[in-house]
């Protein structure tokens, strides 16, 4: 008899090592195997998915693993849990209850406690339940990650994995940004010419020596604010892409604090 043993993780970790997760998992397999009389002692064959969601099979280890199984190449498939070998439920149902049972394949997760040669297990309501319970834990946490990165934006939380050009990450709070002493000068002057009439392309074009230089707070105008646009007094507000409508003289105050 030839077992085959399926690990997978959703995330790469990074680093052209195997990830710890995969590891474990394959530990956790091989152990399970020497402990057991009906499986010590066989050919063991490894398919692996690191880096690869549950939510479907259109991956490249499981795909070898089922072709391998289908073949009759091993008769014999160890998991760590349902949810490694996919989460979406009515597939994995389907492998499970028709599709191994049919081509004489043993199926075994580990954690589960699931083992389709035992009577029950194939069409137990538990394991129903788990592979169901799987499929909806991977859709709803997708939904409260996205739902949790809106919100965050909604109250001006920065949740951009690197601060724009201009700021820094806050120490201790990844999600405030703060003025970068060194490109503020810069940042600000552009805030001026744009306000006063520049063109974006002019701007653009200009040698970074020249931005560096920016007027005294003095001679800007004073601010107020009306409604959600905020403009200088006398003078009507400017449109800059990507922050609004907003001042120069606000921006600099504000953001940037006094000169």
């Amino acid at each position: 008899m030839t077992i085959a043993i399926y690990v997978r993780l959703s995330l790469e970790d990074g680093t052209d090592q195997e990830s710890a997760s995969i590891v474990n998992q394959r530990h956790l397999l091989l152990d399970f195997i020497r402990n057991d009389p009906d499986l010590y002692g066989t050919k063991v064959l490894e398919f692996s998915d690191d880096g690869y969601s549950g939510k479907n099979f259109d991956r490249p280890g499981v795909q070898a693993l089922l072709k391998a199984a289908l073949c009759g190449e091993v008769q014999c498939i160890l998991v760590k849990d349902i949810s490694r070998f996919g989460r979406d439920y009515i597939t994995v149902g389907n492998y499970i209850t028709r599709v191994f049972p049919f081509k004489g394949v043993r199926f075994i997760s580990v954690n589960d406690n699931f083992d389709s040669n035992r009577k029950g297990d194939i069409d137990s309501l538990d394991r129903a339940f788990r592979a169901l319970i799987y499929d909806l834990y991977s859709r709803d946490i997708s939904k409260k990650v996205k739902s949790a990165k809106l919100r965050l934006a909604q109250r001006g939380v920065n949740i951009n994995p690197v601060a724009p050009y201009g700021y820094l990450k806050a120490p201790g709070d990844k999600h405030r940004l703060i003025p970068n002493p060194q490109a503020a000068p810069i940042v600000q002057r552009i805030f001026t010419l744009v306000a006063n009439g520049t063109s974006t392309e002019k701007v653009f074009s200009m040698p970074k020596k020249s931005l560096r230089h920016r007027k005294s707070r003095s001679a800007l105008p004073a601010v107020t604010q009306t409604g959600s646009r905020i403009t200088g007094a006398g003078q009507p507000s400017t449109g800059l892409s990507g922050i609004g409508s907003i001042s120069a003289a606000w921006y600099m105050g504000n953001v940037f604090g006094p000169a």
